[in-house]
């Protein structure tokens, strides 16, 4: 994860929340028995954290899920994630007892935070509008197109290289971004609807990178807990020195965090600098215009027109670093741009130069 979007469902919490309640009440409604039943008291038990609840809630309520099915370690682990994998394909298949109850159990978590059915649009034009719906009763018209819509973030947090816009043309014809499940559902199909474990991400990114990779054991960064720990390096020599042009060797490098495991499980999950390798041309149009334009000529030229340096350095590069959680490639640009005027300052310290050129 490149940004931190900690707040992008932050207006959808109650519309979230009534429709969980309907959907886990219809469940309950037709089922009581076996698995169906511890199902149904731990719902009724921690049904708001598993709706609403922050990651921190969400690791919780796996933990005494699994306490109940007796996951004491890791071999249990994964012995339940087989047992997961094999529950559609070995329909037939006969269990022992405690395997054969965890099928059951992932079964009806399946039926009662049904994603399919999250995912259908079922709905009418008061779908943006916020629920007054008592939480009893189904929230009309609440869905994966109706939470999209309320995301306060724009960019593929993971990568940045990818919108996650929501487009709404009618009520036939409606583009969401893809919605990854930071613990993958296949796993924990009782988080399948859960909130804050779903990603607006792009599909590179969640359906080719991601998948079902187990987050939960397998350090990452979290977009909706954890800081910004990634940061774009470029070799000082190549980025000084672009006079023969030679873009090939311009390339960003995503950096984790000192000592961030978490960091460096991103950066190799979703193979950043791989993908940043492919930004060459965008990177040597930046630093080409950084080696024109000096802070000072920046700051002549802005008082020429008028304006402030700040907002007519982000109108020459069509870039502003303030807001670059919200710009495609904007942690790259954001830290080349901070690395190269180090770099400038340095060598005009150690050469007596200026460093750059005007206009």
């Amino acid at each position: 994860m490149l940004i931190a979007i900690s707040d992008v469902w932050r207006t959808a919490e109650a519309d979230h929340l009534t429709y969980v309640v309907a959907r886990t009440d219809a469940w309950m409604a037709k089922n009581g028995k076996g698995a169906a039943a511890m199902l149904r008291a731990f719902i009724l038990k921690h049904r708001k954290a598993i709706a609403i609840g922050r990651p921190t809630q969400l690791r919780r309520v796996v933990r005494l899920v699994e306490g109940r099915l007796g996951v004491r370690c890791a071999a249990d682990r994964q012995l339940l994630q087989q047992v997961i994998a094999d529950k559609d394909d070995g329909a037939d298949r006969q269990y022992d007892p405690a395997r054969q109850y965890w099928c059951d159990f992932m079964k009806e978590c399946e039926r009662a935070f049904s994603y399919r059915h999250f995912t259908t649009k079922h709905t009418t034009k008061a779908a943006t509008k916020p629920s007054t719906t008592p939480a009893t009763k189904p929230s009309t018209g609440w869905d994966a197109h109706a939470l999209c819509r309320k995301a306060t973030c724009r960019i593929c947090p993971y990568c940045q290289q990818a919108y996650a816009f929501t487009l709404h043309v009618d009520e036939e014809k409606v583009f969401r971004p893809t919605l990854d499940h930071y613990y993958a559902k296949s796993i924990y199909p009782y988080l399948a609807v859960s909130l804050y474990n779903l990603v607006p991400s792009c599909y590179t990114c969640n359906s080719a990178l991601k998948r079902d990779l187990d987050f939960l054991d397998d350090a990452h960064l979290h977009p909706f807990e954890d800081r910004e720990d990634i940061q774009f390096t470029v070799d000082p020599v190549s980025l000084m020195d672009l006079k023969d042009n030679r873009t090939e060797e311009l390339i960003a490098i995503a950096t984790p965090g000192h000592g961030s495991a978490r960091a460096k499980g991103s950066c190799d999950t979703f193979r950043l600098t791989d993908r940043y390798a492919l930004n060459g041309h965008e990177l040597a149009m930046l630093v080409n215009a950084l080696q024109m334009w000096t802070p000072d000529a920046i700051a002549k030229t802005a008082s020429g027109q008028g304006c402030t340096a700040k907002a007519f350095e982000a109108l020459l590069f069509q870039f502003d670093p303030d807001n670059y959680a919200n710009e495609m490639l904007g942690r790259m640009k954001k830290d080349v741009i901070e690395l190269f005027r180090k770099e400038s300052a340095d060598h005009a310290a150690t050469s007596g130069g200026g460093g750059g050129v005007g206009p």
